[in-house]
């Protein structure tokens, strides 16, 4: 289990702010990690997240981190947010559409079917499993929701230098259609909108590049690699 201390979370917080905006990301290696009972940020794979269709970082930045055991896969967001909101109250709303929401997109090697998962800041979820590619839009909304099993954890934060906040996913392996352990060809990509009340829009960001179009892309998520 991933234990968010306050080691950990100062940990989080001191990468995230040694990004700036506009700097070039360092490009990571997608290996999947290990984790023990307890870790600390060094021990979880960190991928930076960019500005929509760059590869810049966004003006308020933020870091994923990706770790299993051999129970659960675990997604952890730390965003920097000067105005954390999420209209939200329940269960499988439009959440990219009410406020500040991260977003996991996971496919199990070979299969066509795919998942989303959303936490707000709030703590509310959206789970959605994507029978295949470009059924979004086509069916009812309603025909994609899905019991993940996932434990959810979200918290605002606000240091001298940095406030905002962060959430953490604890999914069955079993639930992603990994049911043997293995992880390699399977494709990821944690996503964000960050809404303000000073922007004209949202600020959307990723791990991976999106040269045109939006985050139901498979083919351009990262590919783990044992």
């Amino acid at each position: 289990m991933l234990i968010l201390d306050e080691t950990f979370e100062k940990e989080c917080v001191d990468l995230l702010m040694q990004k700036r905006p506009g700097q070039l990301p360092v490009v990571t290696a997608y290996n999947l990690v290990d984790m023990g009972s307890s870790c600390s940020a060094p021990d979880l794979l960190v991928l930076d997240m960019f500005k929509w269709s760059t590869t810049v970082l966004p003006e308020e930045k933020g870091i994923a981190f990706l770790g299993k055991d051999d129970r659960f896969l675990y997604v952890f967001g730390c965003f920097e947010d000067s105005d954390v909101y999420n209209s939200a109250t329940g269960e499988n709303e439009r959440t990219w559409e009410t406020g500040d929401v991260m977003e996991f997109f996971f496919q199990a090697p070979g299969k066509e079917e795919y998942y989303e998962l959303h936490l707000t800041p709030g703590n509310s979820t959206l789970e959605l499993r994507i029978p295949k590619l470009g059924k979004i839009g086509l069916v009812p909304f309603e025909s994609l929701f899905f019991d993940s099993g996932f434990f959810t954890h979200a918290e605002k934060f606000e240091h001298f230098d940095c406030k905002g906040w962060m959430g953490l996913m604890e999914i069955p392996l079993e639930k992603l259609g990994i049911t043997d352990g293995n992880f390699q060809n399977s494709r990821f990509a944690v996503g964000r909108y960050n809404y303000n009340c000073k922007w004209d829009a949202p600020e959307i960001s990723s791990t991976a590049i999106f040269p045109e179009g939006g985050f139901h892309q498979p083919h351009l998520w990262q590919e783990i690699k044992r």
